[in-house]
């Protein structure tokens, strides 16, 4: 695989999210190629049921995963971070687009200040949790 270039939109930001001592990490919050864990439940499945390229789609969900999993955690923006090395992969890999409403997602999610509500934040509010309980006061 050939070295990533990040636009200045999908660059992590300097400030890694902290449960005590240790980062989170990408990975830590989104260990598998789940479209809606990835997407924070933004993006819509029902638009998979007409996309015949799913197993390739996960397939470069899984690769970007592995690409960018080990950078900090920053909410939301980490999100739409996998989803665009994915849809570059997608684009790259197999010559196709991502499924309909992909791109809106992404730009949803490099815009949402703070966290959302969906399972990629529910899993972090967990690691921070487990995290802080073990931390010695």
């Amino acid at each position: 695989m050939q070295k990533q270039s990040f636009s200045r939109d999908q660059k992590p930001d300097r400030k890694p999210r902290q449960g005590g001592d240790k980062f989170i990490r990408i990975s830590d919050v989104l260990p598998i190629a789940d479209i809606g864990e990835i997407s924070d439940g933004e993006f819509n499945l029902d638009y998979l049921k007409s996309y015949s390229h799913v197993a390739e789609l996960e397939e470069c969900i899984e690769n970007a995963l592995l690409d960018v999993g080990h950078y900090p955690y920053q909410g939301r923006r980490s999100c739409a971070l996998v989803m665009g090395r994915a849809m570059e992969l997608l684009r790259d890999c197999y010559c196709l687009d991502a499924p309909r409403g992909w791109v809106p997602v992404m730009r949803c999610l490099r815009s949402t200040d703070g966290d959302g509500y969906g399972p990629a934040t529910q899993r972090l509010e967990q690691l921070q949790a487990d995290m802080n309980s073990r931390s010695p006061d």
